[in-house]
């Protein structure tokens, strides 16, 4: 199997489109997994236990076969019948919706304390604030990380900086706050 294969259908009137996740080659013993996605941009993967290099077309079509559309909780769009999704029956423009509405609680929650930090940074002598993009040396997950300065720092003192909690810097912004 390629891994650019492509597969379009209609279900219930909506034309979904089928393609082979990068995961499906890049983990061993994972299988064969698809990236579907409608058009109001929801995405569902659903996989099948055939190594990649193993899968045949007719296992991608009969996978594809398996995924269902129902009506959104909120609205009548449709979208994916997914049990293991954290989208809990919402169509991708309902629960994107929501997502937005929580983002912005959360902004504004961290802007008032960047505010508060700053103020506090700026009256102990930090005028440079580095906004870090971070990795730790073992692998894991990206963090973001503010750090305080004050004189400008340079990108090999942000990364010594960084060494002693055993990260790396992906990418960084220094601010100078005054």
């Amino acid at each position: 199997m390629q891994k650019n294969w492509q597969y379009k259908w209609n279900l219930n009137g909506v034309e979904l489109k089928a393609e082979i996740s990068p995961c499906s080659w890049m983990y061993d013993n994972y299988g064969t997994q698809l990236s579907v996605t409608e058009p109001n941009g929801a995405v569902t993967y659903p996989i099948v236990k055939i190594p990649f290099e193993s899968v045949l077309e007719t296992d991608l079509i009969t996978l594809c076969n398996t995924v269902e559309l129902v009506k959104c909780n909120k609205c009548n769009n449709l979208t994916f019948k997914d049990p293991k999704s954290n989208r809990k029956g919402d169509c991708e423009v309902c629960f994107m919706k929501e997502m937005n509405i929580e983002l912005e609680k959360i902004q504004k929650k961290q802007d008032i304390k960047l505010k508060k930090q700053t103020q506090k940074m700026i009256k102990q002598g930090f005028i440079y604030h580095a906004i870090v993009s971070a990795y730790p040396i073992n692998g894991g997950d990206d963090i973001i990380l503010d750090i305080w300065f004050k004189e400008e720092p340079t990108k090999q003192i942000i990364a010594n900086t960084l060494k002693k909690s055993k990260l790396t810097v992906c990418n960084y912004q220094v601010v100078k706050e005054v």
